[in-house]
């Protein structure tokens, strides 16, 4: 777990539209940016997995917990792009970062 600089300038905008959740993880598909950038494509992935945890809130009692820890790290990955860097969430972060930089 840990955050980089986000390296293009003009994927800042994109990284901070990437923490949407599962519309975020749309808008870096329909772009293309998603295999552009090796950052957007770990936000991708995190944004993709936590955005997919959310539909567990419908569950009662032990999907609320796992609602509120996504919205949390959606909240959290959304500031620290706002603030310019990649920020790898625990649990799912090495995974995407991993899974972003295979070819």
């Amino acid at each position: 777990m840990g955050s980089e600089p986000i390296k293009k300038a003009d994927n800042k905008v994109m990284a901070i539209l990437g923490w949407l959740g599962i519309l975020g993880a749309i808008i870096l598909i329909a772009t293309g940016k998603k295999d552009e950038d090796p950052q957007l494509g770990t936000i991708f992935w995190q944004s993709l997995v936590w955005g997919l945890i959310l539909f567990l809130g419908i569950i009662p009692f032990i999907g609320w917990i796992f609602y509120i820890i996504a919205i949390i790290m959606l909240i959290v990955g959304l500031i620290m792009a706002a603030t310019g860097k990649v920020w790898q969430s625990p649990l799912v972060g090495g995974w995407a970062y991993n899974k972003a930089h295979e070819k």
